[in-house]
């Protein structure tokens, strides 16, 4: 993923590596059917999606969510490197509101309705969740969780799983919002598995028990859906969100048996069983298009659009659709497959980043920059292979890529090597900065300048700012990276789950 708490979770216990993601309105979207299936916005026709029907399309929310610190959730050394990171913060950087915890962001939410037993007092129980694709797993806490404590992520001491007999402190320090209430719901415990996640270098920790149950989401429901009940957690929460919408593979389920921890498989996540559900008569895809949403705003603002069974509506984007295959990630973990297979994990796909001083125009053509080119100052990074993450506020990038768009902001800014962040002056002009995508002759992405400045908190009370294209993290692969919310709040995506393909519009101006 991408960096842990930009929403996403590094392995602990079960072999697998998963990343993080006030009750939503009701609201949903209205949509319009294209009665010729959408095929003039796609290069290959038998690609073309349809709109999804309206009743399938619905609201996100956009909650605010302290972020820390993170190494790369691609990175087997994220844990180590993230604690020695935090360690070696100084009197000199950014102020904390929260242990490690270093900035704001708003980050997508969705409701997720739980069934509940016939006799129950409601149909079910909906719970805030936040929604990342880079993690595949549903969970939301009971009623009687344990909390443990707040997370630590400066202490090299954390032990996982928490020790048995580690005595539980008020729930109310865990932040968590409204609880699931386990002698209402529905569902059937699988005894021989458990959940067992953590989350690094946060140190938030996750357990409980497998079960199957109804999950609805946007009026659909998968009867007997595999997700977990939070019954212990070490975590810091913002005392409204409820859970967790894993949009991800099934390789990234995250099963444990409970006689030793070890990996129990892998199961189909809830969007994947939607879209094999025939009777549902639903496209194999979903789509997003997130907004930018103020500081400030309420919990329950306008986040965007998702869209289950089809495109959110046309008036999100413009233009045609690129496509691109969702690319394979080598899987050095053991329990689902063997070491350093090729696997379908994370939504990845080969990408360039486009960038230049103010003004620079980068759709035109260019000459490529140098200290002796002449032309138009575009500069392109090497090509590098990135997730793409609504759970994910930033970009990140290799090292060189990030310092290099730092040094274009005016003033130009400043790496701090703790964090792997640019520290730039909140009005500073930002540079010209784009994504390609689909190879040197693909189609170019571009960043609204507003969302490339991050203040560390949402009242802008510090007075320094982050950029939004960060180092990918100390002991991360090279050519690895993630696409973040900062990007996606600019452009439309669809993900083709039966053939695993993605595609990219630009967002119409808002």
């Amino acid at each position: 993923m991408v960096q842990t708490t930009f929403l996403a979770a590094l392995l602990l216990a079960c072999y697998t590596p998963i990343s993080l993601a006030s009750a939503l309105p009701s609201q949903k979207t209205n949509s319009i059917r294209n009665v010729n299936n959408n095929e003039h916005l796609f290069v290959d026709a038998s690609h073309a999606i349809r709109n999804a029907p309206p009743e399938n399309v619905v609201t996100l929310g956009a909650h605010t969510r302290p972020v820390t610190y993170a190494g790369s959730g691609l990175s087997k050394r994220g844990i180590q490197l993230g604690r020695q990171a935090l360690d070696k913060r100084t009197q000199d950087d950014p102020p904390t509101t929260h242990l490690g915890y270093i900035f704001y962001q708003r980050h997508a939410t969705i409701n997720v309705t739980w069934g509940n037993k016939a006799d129950a007092a409601s149909p079910g129980q909906t719970m805030l969740s936040y929604l990342s694709m880079t993690e595949s797993d549903t969970w939301t806490p009971s009623t009687n969780y344990a909390c443990i404590g707040e997370p630590a992520p400066r202490s090299a001491d954390f032990k996982f799983p928490v020790p048995p007999g580690t005595p539980p402190v008020n729930q109310s320090v865990c932040h968590f919002g409204p609880l699931y209430d386990v002698s209402q719901g529905n569902f059937t415990n699988l005894t021989q598995i458990m959940m067992a996640d953590g989350y690094s270098p946060d140190n938030m920790y996750l357990q409980g028990s497998f079960v199957k149950t109804p999950i609805t989401v946007s009026g659909l429901t998968v009867n007997d859906q595999v997700a977990a009940i939070v019954e212990q957690a070490a975590w810091f929460g913002d005392g409204q969100f409820s859970g967790m919408l894993g949009m991800g593979y099934p390789i990234m389920t995250t099963p444990c048996y409970r006689a030793n921890l070890t990996g129990a498989g892998t199961y189909d996540p809830f969007v994947f069983r939607l879209m094999k559900d025939k009777s549902k008569n639903l496209q194999p895809v979903f789509s997003l298009a997130p907004n930018r949403v103020e500081s400030g705003s309420p919990a329950w603002a306008d986040g965007g659009s998702m869209a289950l069974g089809g495109l959110v509506p046309s008036s999100y984007y413009r233009g045609n659709f690129t496509t691109v295959p969702v690319e394979k990630v080598p899987w050095a973990y053991g329990g689902n497959t063997k070491n350093n297979d090729e696997v379908y994990a994370y939504y990845a796909t080969t990408v360039e980043m486009l960038y230049g001083p103010p003004g620079t125009d980068l759709d035109s053509p260019y000459t490529p920059y140098n200290a002796t080119s002449i032309g138009n100052p575009v500069m392109v990074s090497d090509a590098f292979q990135a997730v793409v993450d609504v759970g994910t506020p930033m970009t990140l990038v290799p090292n060189v890529t990030a310092y290099a768009i730092g040094q274009l902001f005016i003033p130009s800014a400043t790496y701090n090597a703790t964090y792997s962040y640019m520290l730039i002056n909140c009005n500073a002009k930002p540079p010209v900065v784009a994504i390609r995508i689909g190879g040197p002759n693909g189609t170019i992405f571009h960043y609204d300048p507003r969302d490339l400045i991050i203040p560390f908190t949402e009242d802008r009370s510090y007075s320094h700012c982050m950029s939004a294209i960060a180092d990918s993290g100390p002991g991360s692969n090279p050519n690895q990276g993630t696409i973040g919310l900062t990007w996606l709040k600019n452009n439309v995506m669809a993900v083709d789950l039966e053939k695993n393909l993605m595609h990219f519009a630009a967002r119409r101006p808002y």
